[in-house]
């Protein structure tokens, strides 16, 4: 069960990460050179592969979820502090 989620989220993640169009850069912290990590990781497999994941993955659409429900909190927490440029249409 531990590995299912894990792999359907970091793949999940991944592919997050490079619709962003992310590239390094000379001054990049840690942190971010280790997303372009999980991109690489993950995006150089085949998208059916990821497809397959997400699909036949029990875990999948629970993990999908509650990455959807993590990301509009962090996002609801900051348009209560920022005001509403940081909500999503």
């Amino acid at each position: 069960r531990e590995a299912a989620y894990s792999q359907g989220v970091t793949h999940f993640v991944g592919r997050v990460l490079d619709e962003l169009a992310l590239k390094p850069t000379e001054i990049a912290t840690l942190g971010y050179r280790r997303l372009l990590s999980i991109i690489e990781q993950t995006c150089n497999d085949p998208l059916q592969l990821f497809l397959d994941l997400q699909r036949f993955n029990p875990y999948a659409p629970a993990m999908q979820q509650r990455l959807k429900a993590s990301l509009d909190k962090v996002l609801d927490q900051l348009a209560q502090q920022e005001g509403e440029q940081f909500k999503l249409p």
